[in-house]
């Protein structure tokens, strides 16, 4: 096996934060409306929250996700390249006391650019870093989160403590990614499946449906948003028992966390828990062509794939190291590696 990847996250000195005309001790940006929200505390669409705090005191967290939730449902892991802009229609089938029951469902989905802090290059439609910034918000919210910053959605993603910096493209790519699944629409006509889960037969909604809203504390200000309902992907995934978790430190891989290691580590996740389901059929050989293609790198240079290449074996490494997964080898043709086996392990080992 490879050497395990040295690359950090730097923690260079910040903030992140707006500063105002005052000069106040600044308390950390994500306790500003923890504290106020665990007391109670709601806000209207638009509302900008005052909020005061005393040194030494009111200094309450946000509910950090012990987990990451990711939907593995057919629609979550075809929103990406399955029907952008577009319809899909799934068929399926459900063991029921008259037998085997066919259903179809039928799904459009649909996104209006948005032109505020689109990060350089331009939009690329639905991408995967887009369903992980879906999937991060999934957990805050399943954690008891119904406000969030780009700051906490990018921690989530990595995996990362509360108080780690984050660098300020960094959340502005994350915010743009929070718009655009703020103005997705997805409706999912589960009519036919509906009596056979007992769900409803209708879901269409934004991908996420919230507000923008900004909070301040003794001259600091912060963005935030506000959840207005439940993710409806996740309301759906969750009524067809096709959500799976992993604890958060699994995310917190060697590898700087770019946004190629953020979608290539959700990627094997997907295919490690999957692994795990009874009677799967997915493969435990994950291609170095599919890989490539995933982040878009199919034709790049001989060094960058490499570099991808040894990114895969940091991320497996680390997580045989916390028992996440038991093994994995690297499987050879025609004398050049082409593709990694995984061996998943049992689920609810990882240590520490």
């Amino acid at each position: 096996m490879a050497d395990k990847g040295s690359d950090s996250l730097q923690k260079p000195k910040r903030p992140y934060a707006r500063k105002g005309k005052s000069e106040p001790v600044r308390p950390v940006a994500d306790e500003m409306f923890g504290a106020f929200f665990s007391a109670g505390g709601s806000l209207s669409p638009g509302d900008v929250l005052q909020i005061s705090f005393e040194d030494g005191e009111g200094s309450v967290a946000t509910h950090r996700p012990q987990e990451f939730l990711k939907t593995g449902d057919r629609i979550s892991n075809n929103i990406v390249k399955g029907f952008k802009d577009g319809e899909a229609v799934f068929k399926g089938s459900a063991k029921t006391s008259r037998g085997l029951e066919p259903f179809v469902t039928r799904v459009s989905f649909s996104y209006k650019n948005v032109g505020i802090m689109v990060p350089s290059g331009g939009d690329k439609g639905f991408t995967s870093l887009d369903k992980e910034v879906h999937d991060a918000v999934v957990s805050l919210y399943a954690a008891g989160n119904m406000v969030f910053s780009p700051a906490m959605v990018y921690r989530t993603m990595a995996g990362k403590a509360d108080s780690s910096y984050v660098h300020p493209e960094k959340l502005g790519e994350i915010t743009a990614s929070i718009y655009k699944c703020m103005s997705s629409i997805i409706t999912i006509d589960a009519g036919e499946e509906a009596p056979v889960y007992g769900m409803e037969a209708l879901y269409s909604q934004n991908l996420i449906y919230a507000k923008a809203v900004t909070l301040k504390t003794k001259g600091w200000e912060v963005s935030a948003f506000m959840l207005i309902d439940e993710p409806v992907l996740f309301r759906y995934a969750k009524m067809k028992r096709q959500v799976f978790s992993v604890p958060l430190r699994v995310l917190d891989t060697p590898p700087s966390k770019t946004n190629d290691v953020i979608v290539l580590q959700g990627y094997l996740l997907r295919i490690v828990e999957s692994l795990r389901r009874p009677g799967t059929k997915v493969s435990d050989m994950v291609l170095y062509s599919s890989i490539y293609e995933l982040l878009d790198e199919k034709y790049a240079a001989k060094q960058k794939l490499l570099r991808i290449r040894a990114r895969v074996k940091s991320i497996l490494n680390y997580w045989i190291d916390i028992g996440y997964i038991g093994g994995y080898m690297e499987i050879k043709k025609d004398k050049s590696k082409y593709a990694i086996q995984i061996r998943a392990g049992q689920a609810g080992g990882v240590s520490g």
